[in-house]
């Protein structure tokens, strides 16, 4: 994700990564390291609340998961309820969770994923390619906003974002079982 917020080319409004959670070890102070040689506003906030995630949500526009695995990801859904719109890995299974008409509205966009070693070890030389594609649809998701100048959740495509509320999701899970 910072590799590919390094390569966006900025638009004229204020534009600032948000990384929200926690972290320990090697990795974290990895990406600590990363984030200071990007000449470009990242906030790290660490663990937060629900209720502050919630907030965050509320005040930003954007929301990208570049995850290269994970079982299910309500977060995804908390986003869009939050009238985000979402950048994402192409995970297994979300896209038929999800279905089309939020990719249709313009309100998610998928990244193909890289080659996995395993789980969730991308190959190292498929990893350029993959914070490119990242980079460009997080860049069509803030020209879209640019147009819009929100982030183009409307009365037409609300109706879709209800669809996946708790009440909503715990009825299709009751049906199910």
């Amino acid at each position: 994700l910072l590799r590919a917020f390094d390569l966006l080319e900025l638009p004229q409004r204020e534009l600032k990564l948000t990384l929200i959670g926690g972290g320990e070890g090697e990795e974290y102070q990895g990406i600590h390291r990363l984030a200071d040689t990007i000449d470009k506003p990242i906030e790290f906030t660490g663990t937060l609340p629900q209720k502050e995630v919630a907030q965050r949500f509320q005040e930003s526009d954007i929301f990208i998961l570049p995850s290269f695995y994970e079982g299910l990801p309500l977060v995804l859904l908390e986003a869009l309820a939050c009238g985000l719109r979402v950048v994402t890995s192409d995970l297994p299974g979300i896209r038929e969770w999800l279905g089309e008409s939020l990719v249709e509205e313009g309100l998610i966009s998928y990244v193909p994923l890289p080659r996995l070693e395993g789980t969730d070890q991308p190959l190292a030389q498929d990893l350029p390619s993959y914070e490119r594609a990242l980079a460009e649809k997080i860049g069509h998701a803030i020209k879209e906003l640019d147009k819009k100048g929100n982030a183009g959740i409307n009365h037409k495509n609300m109706g879709m974002i209800r669809d996946w509320s708790w009440k909503r999701l715990f009825e299709r899970m009751e049906t199910y079982l």
